[in-house]
């Protein structure tokens, strides 16, 4: 017989949950006394519990809050999502910046599909209200179950290292994610037990999306025929490579300046001859640094 699961107390659930964020915020240095924090909030079960746990931790970590919702024009249900957003922003005294956007018409315009889409307006729309009104960090609701998905992605992708090592906590020093130790069922669980009120979204069970082809279909298929713990499993794999990453970085660009003959606005000259003195995952790595370094980021580069 399999042993009875053991049912939390709401005091138990709401200890572990904030001891997880707290060691999370703590080991990655995520704010500090003083911080102004802007919250990402679509109203879902995951930023609605950020939202309150950040909250409660104010006085803790000596904080300002504010919310940051965005409507992407795609279901008319969203106009609610943000009232509902407000009324709660208005419930916790906290101050709301809110705005629409057609995803849509920025996909067709830019060939983009609906999720790359959708996550780079929403970025912009992040960084033009952080901006704006001087906000220290932006507090993102990303989780270990996330994270897992995010891995297995890449994975199928034929990803290198820097993909394996999944959803960073801190991103330039402005974007965390205090939730990302904590696995979605323990979200669930401290939102049911204290009675956090969110909204769902309908297009997270769309099967056509990849991402809820990994999360509804390919991870509950690994769960149960070959490891019933893969999301601990998967976001130990994504720590190991993200420090090794770390450390490649720092590798890479001692190679990248022995090897960087010239560097104007639109292209680079790389030495051959420093180049073939390393290894060739080196070579891989610096050129993949001068990619970056003239397009901003490697999307869309191929192997």
């Amino acid at each position: 017989m399999r042993p009875k699961k053991k049912i939390l107390s709401k005091k138990e659930i709401h200890r572990r949950v904030l001891n997880t964020v707290r060691q999370t915020i703590n080991e990655f240095d995520m704010v500090r006394p003083g911080d102004s924090v802007l919250i990402g909030v679509s109203g879902g079960p995951d930023s609605m519990v950020l939202l309150h746990i950040l909250n409660e931790l104010v006085p803790e970590l000596s904080l300002t809050l504010a919310v940051a919702h965005l409507n992407h024009g795609l279901r008319e249900e969203a106009k609610d999502e943000a009232e509902f957003v407000i009324s709660i922003c208005d419930g916790l005294g906290v101050n709301c910046h809110l705005d629409s956007v057609d995803v849509n018409r920025y996909r067709h315009r830019h060939r983009l599909s609906v999720e790359d889409a959708g996550r780079r307006m929403r970025y912009a729309f992040f960084s033009s209200v952080m901006r704006k009104f001087s906000y220290d960090k932006i507090a993102l609701g990303h989780h270990a179950d996330d994270n897992a998905e995010q891995v297995l992605i890449f994975l199928l992708r034929g990803s290198g290292s820097v993909g394996f090592s999944g959803i960073p906590p801190v991103r330039d020093g402005k974007i965390i994610r205090p939730l990302l130790r904590l696995p979605r069922k323990e979200i669930l669980n401290y939102l049911n037990a204290f009675d956090i009120e969110s909204v769902s979204d309908r297009s997270n069970q769309d099967v056509r999306f990849l991402r809820n082809r990994v999360r509804h279909q390919l991870i509950p298929y690994l769960q149960r025929s070959y490891n019933p713990q893969i999301i601990p499993a998967l976001n130990r794999l994504a720590e190991i490579l993200r420090d090794e990453s770390h450390w490649m970085s720092e590798m890479t660009a001692i190679s990248y300046s022995k090897a960087l003959l010239t560097r104007g606005n639109d292209q680079c000259r790389l030495s051959i001859h420093a180049l073939s003195k390393l290894p060739k995952a080196a070579q891989r790595q610096v050129i993949r640094k001068a990619i970056s370094e003239l397009k901003g980021d490697l999307r869309r580069i191929s192997f």
